[in-house]
C-alpha cells in the first residue's frame, strides 16, 4: 500500500466522513488538520481549520450577506505548525488540502516538506472540478487554479501517493482502501 493517500470527489460526498469511519480510534494517533464545515442557522457560514485533537480551531473563510471573506492567517501560521507537529506522530490527516491555502508560501512549503518526508499520511484533496467551483465562489488570485493543477501533477506522479476518486461515504472501494491503509500505517 502506498504511503500516501488522497480522496479526491465532489464537494460534499463525505470524503472526510469516510477516512473518519476508516480510521476509527487509530485517529487518536494522528498529526495533521481537519476541514470543518460551519453551520449557523441551517446555512453554511464557513469553514474552520481544527487541529485533528481538537485544541486549536479558527476560521479560514467566512460566507456572509457581503459574500466570501478568506483569512490566510490559519495558513501562514496554524496549519505549517500543525503538518510540523505530525512529524512526530505515527501518520498525519491532512482534510481537506487544494483551496487558496495553495497560494500561502509558509504553508504549501510545509505541505510539501510534509508529503515527500516519508512519513504516511492520509486525507482529501480538493479535485480540480472543486477547485474550479471555489474559484467561481470566492474572490480568488488569478494563479490559483495554476497552483492546484499543478499540486495534482506532482502528487500523481509520485509513486508513493495514491490520488483515488471517490462517490463519497458508500463507495465501497475507497472504504477497503481506506482501511487497508489504515491497517499497515495507522494501527
Amino acid at each position: 500500500m502506498k504511503r500516501r493517500l488522497l480522496l479526491t470527489g465532489a464537494i460534499g460526498c463525505g470524503k472526510s466522513t469516510l477516512i473518519i469511519n476508516a480510521l476509527g480510534g487509530a485517529i487518536q494517533n494522528a498529526g495533521g488538520f481537519l476541514t470543518l464545515r460551519v453551520m449557523e442557522n441551517g446555512r453554511l457560514a464557513g469553514f474552520d481549520l481544527c487541529s485533528v485533537d481538537g485544541k486549536t480551531r479558527e476560521r479560514f473563510l467566512s460566507f456572509g450577506p457581503g459574500g466570501a471573506v478568506r483569512d490566510e492567517r490559519p495558513f501562514t501560521e496554524t496549519a505549517p505548525a500543525l503538518l510540523r507537529q505530525a512529524q512526530a506522530k505515527k501518520f498525519a490527516l491532512i482534510d481537506e488540502t487544494g483551496g487558496f491555502e495553495l497560494l500561502c508560501s509558509d504553508f504549501y512549503e510545509a505541505l510539501t516538506a510534509f508529503l515527500f518526508s516519508g512519513k504516511p499520511c492520509v486525507g482529501v484533496l480538493k479535485a480540480l472540478p472543486g477547485a474550479e467551483e471555489l474559484a467561481r465562489r470566492v474572490p480568488l488570485p488569478p494563479g490559483y487554479l495554476e497552483a492546484a493543477r499543478e499540486l495534482h501533477e506532482l502528487l500523481a506522479a509520485d509513486p508513493d501517493t495514491l490520488l483515488l476518486e471517490t462517490s463519497g461515504r458508500y463507495d465501497q472501494n475507497a472504504e477497503g482502501a481506506l482501511r487497508h491503509w489504515a491497517e499497515e500505517y495507522a494501527l
